[in-house]
């Protein structure tokens, strides 16, 4: 959420939460593997740009 809403980075998220930037990056990861399966669980597919 601090990634997108505040913008910021990897390194300014870690030093807000006390936690190692590569804490940042794989709880990042996991949540958004999460957010992908709960929407392929609810039928919502990845809309695709052809343009």
């Amino acid at each position: 959420m601090l990634r997108h809403y505040e913008d910021l980075s990897e390194a300014q998220i870690a030093d807000v939460l006390g936690c190692a930037p590569g804490t940042v990056k794989s709880q990042a990861s996991a949540g958004m593997a999460a957010l992908r399966r709960a929407l392929a669980a609810t039928g919502v597919g990845e809309v695709v740009d052809g343009s």
